[in-house]
């Protein structure tokens, strides 16, 4: 009886372990949901998991998703779940929507990042709630009134409840604006903007710490702090935001000193012929005066071309190619415009709109005058003066060459156009007919001295394709047969075929990419490829060189990299031959 009741207590104790064990594990799975995070498929349209806080979506713009399970970044151009973990970063003009599944959206503006962080933090800490973290920028949350959400801006976790307004007969979705900023004096690093009143509190919900946020009876829209803009003499636009029917005044502090402008009750735009300089401006409605909103007035002058300069002559060509137009960087809010025309004045290309450094054209052989301008709004600088260019013939143009034996017998070569980089170069030999000849033996000869290759015939032309790069350089040996031989001989030079770039385009945004892939074509004949990258468009000094067997690499910019743009430009290397450079193109980083 004493072994049988020793034995129940043993076995109470481990069951009573077993169930203590499965207990903490289910705790700890419900802590975090994280440990099973959302894959990563860019070829659905919508991927649901388990673990998935919400769905996000590319509104505009670059925007781009890092998944917790993934050490990259990917570009998001369909509607995927995010997950614990998941990280969203903005472009300058990228913009994304995140749908939660409590009802609650959020709109992600340009040049922000986001992170999604798992609510519960703590062992007793059961509020599963997920932290939106606002590590950067501006986020626009439409929550329903009465609700609220959980956000984390630097290491302070707050609770924004967003409350009805006086009379409201029905709960409405309402936006709330928030914004990341330095901290100041008393620890706040956000700025709020809300049509309702808003109730800030900590996480845990302590009532004395609460703050109620009440909207201003003026807001304003444009220009808003900070805000550049730009004027070719036409009036500057105030707008406005007021609940109710005022008559306002408009204080405006400028270069010229101090203007005021009076609006009528129903207007919320006012518009003011300014100079350009710095300015500052406020709404004044009865007692109520907004806080000064400070703005520059730039002058919208036409940009400073770079290259190709006036006068450029460019290496010789068969078909069109891409060529590829340089100017200073502008400003994100201006739109450029690039015009080309040919030398009978007959337009050849009008790209607008185009990039910040630049714009592509495809052009042939020919002389060609080209120009840009810019645009803000509804305005447009004047254009530039016209830069000249001229692209050359197709290289080993059918000319006569030096006969060695007989003047009367002459051969000459041309390359021959290959459209696939993968295919080896070629070329065609062609030389006079000689009377009563019985055919004409032709031989390549290596500059060592070795025959490459040799052919009989009767035409008076063949094509020879190039089998590797020690045969770039070869001597031709060509032989009339009959009663009276004459002979001709020719050096035959080619180029090694220069790489293409694939991606990324031109003006690529690498912000927020921990390694952004570089990716060109793989050229007949080339062992090996020399990378460039470079401050300057004309890749003095370099900023990074490398030499690579394989046709891609990663830059990585490191944190302490300054902001601005990036030149990088490739080309083949095989058996003391270099290809010509590839097009440059250009990365930004902010």
């Amino acid at each position: 009886m004493t072994t049988r009741t020793a034995l129940d207590d043993v076995s109470g104790i481990a069951l009573g372990i077993l169930l203590t064990v499965f207990g903490l594990l289910g705790l700890c799975l419900l802590q975090a949901p994280e440990l099973f995070p959302a894959a990563w498929r860019s070829s659905t349209r919508l991927t649901l998991h388990p673990s998935a806080l919400g769905t996000i979506e590319r509104r505009a713009g670059a925007v781009r998703l890092r998944p917790a399970s993934s050490p990259f970044w990917h570009d998001l151009d369909f509607t995927v779940s995010v997950s614990s973990g998941d990280r969203v970063f903005t472009g300058p003009t990228g913009r994304a929507a995140l749908l939660l599944p409590n009802g609650q959206e959020a709109e992600i503006l340009p040049d922000s990042l986001i992170a999604l962080e798992p609510g519960a933090t703590g062992f007793f800490d059961f509020d599963f709630r997920p932290v939106l973290r606002l590590q950067k920028g501006l986020l626009r949350l439409r929550l329903p009134t009465g609700t609220a959400t959980r956000l984390r801006i630097g290491e302070q976790d707050r609770e924004i409840a967003l409350k009805p307004l006086e009379g409201a007969e029905k709960p409405e979705k309402r936006w709330i604006e928030i914004a990341t900023v330095p901290e100041d004096a008393s620890g706040r690093n956000f700025t709020l903007q809300s049509e309702n009143p808003v109730e800030i509190s900590p996480a845990e919900g302590a009532p004395a710490s609460s703050t109620l946020v009440k909207p201003e009876p003026v807001r304003i829209l444009a220009p808003q702090e900070g805000t550049l803009l730009f004027t070719a003499g036409q009036p500057t636009e105030l707008h406005w935001e007021m609940p109710q029917s005022h008559a306002t005044e408009i204080d405006i502090s400028g270069p010229e000193g101090e203007l005021r402008l009076a609006s009528r009750p129903e207007e919320r735009t006012r518009s003011a012929r300014l100079r350009p300089g710095a300015y500052r401006w406020r709404i004044r409605a009865g007692d109520y005066a907004s806080p000064w909103t400070a703005f520059q007035l730039q002058a919208l002058e036409p940009p400073r071309l770079l290259a190709p300069s006036s006068g450029t002559s460019l290496p010789d060509r068969s078909a069109l190619q891409e060529e590829l137009f340089l100017w200073e960087r502008l400003p994100m809010q201006l739109t450029p415009e690039l015009e080309i025309l040919n030398e009978a004045n007959a337009p050849q290309a009008l790209v607008r709109p185009a990039t910040p450094e630049g714009a592509v054209a495809k052009l042939g052989p020919g002389r060609y005058r080209w120009r840009a301008r810019v645009s803000a709004a509804s305005e447009s600088s004047a254009w530039t003066p016209w830069n000249t260019l001229e692209i050359g013939r197709p290289a080993g143009a059918p000319a006569p060459l030096t006969p060695v034996g007989d003047p009367e017998f002459t051969a000459r070569f041309e390359p021959v156009a290959v459209e696939e980089l993968a295919k080896p170069p070629a070329f065609r030999l062609s030389w006079s007919s000689v009377k009563g000849s019985t055919g004409y033996a032709v031989r390549l000869l290596s500059k060592s001295g070795r025959v490459v290759q040799q052919r009989r015939t009767r035409a008076t032309t063949e094509t020879f394709a190039v089998a590797s790069a020690e045969h770039l350089e070869l001597a031709a040996e060509i032989r009339a047969e009959g009663p009276q031989p004459r002979d001709a001989k020719l050096a035959i030079r080619l180029p090694l075929p220069a790489p293409r770039l694939i991606r990324p385009n031109s003006g690529q945004d690498a912000a927020g990419f921990e390694g952004i892939p570089l990716v060109w074509t793989r050229t007949a004949l080339a062992r090996d490829f020399e990378l460039q990258l470079s401050r300057s468009p004309d890749f003095s000094p370099l900023l990074r060189a490398n030499r690579l067997s394989r046709n891609w690499s990663y830059f990585r910019p490191s944190a302490s990299e300054p902001s601005g743009t990036v030149y990088w430009r490739v080309r083949a290397v095989a058996s003391g031959h270099r290809s010509a450079w590839s097009e440059t193109r250009t990365l930004l980083l902010h």
